[in-house]
């Protein structure tokens, strides 16, 4: 079977981890130092999910929603998206339904799954906050530290899981 590529979007609010679980994912690495992703920063890295070769090609886009009018462009071919969080910030959380809602517009119905950051952190008390937002969208999520590396391969997978259902749903349907 040959290779499946699929255009995937983290989105979120900034500082919420989105370039660090994409380097953790990538290339292994974590580095303390925050940097603000200015326009868009495309990644690469081959998977196998299942027995399906995936070249996942990851678009972590800023995270700044005063720039939503912009999002829109990136958005264009998504077949899914990783809408990530900060456990530690409950803002970050609440605003994942604005995150959502932007992208269902452009892209429609996509695959997608919940990432909330940070879990190396204190615990946190907005687990429930999370799980209200799992619910409302119908959403997976994964808890994961890009610090420590703490399930960062588990949410790519799964979102590779979830683009390979929705081609065979579609497969089977036409």
């Amino acid at each position: 079977m040959g290779e499946t590529i699929a255009k995937v979007i983290l989105l979120g609010d900034p500082a919420v981890g989105k370039t660090s679980l994409v380097r953790r994912f990538v290339d292994g690495t974590f580095d303390e130092k925050y940097l603000t992703t200015i326009g868009t920063t495309v990644s690469k890295k081959l998977v196998k999910v299942n027995s399906t070769n995936m070249k996942l090609i990851i678009w972590d886009i800023f995270g700044q929603m005063t720039s939503q009018n912009f999002h829109w462009l990136y958005f264009k071919g998504a077949k899914a998206f990783l809408l990530v969080c900060d456990l530690t910030r409950e803002d970050t959380i609440k605003n994942l339904s604005r995150w959502i809602d932007s992208f269902y517009k452009v892209v429609g119905d996509a695959p997608g799954i919940i990432i909330t950051n940070k879990a190396d952190l204190v615990p946190s008390k907005n687990n429930q906050l999370v799980l209200d937002m799992t619910k409302k969208f119908t959403l997976p999520y994964v808890i994961t530290s890009a610090k420590t590396g703490e399930n960062v391969e588990k949410a790519f997978e799964k979102v590779g899981e979830l683009i390979l259902e929705r081609r065979e749903n579609n497969n089977v349907t036409s």
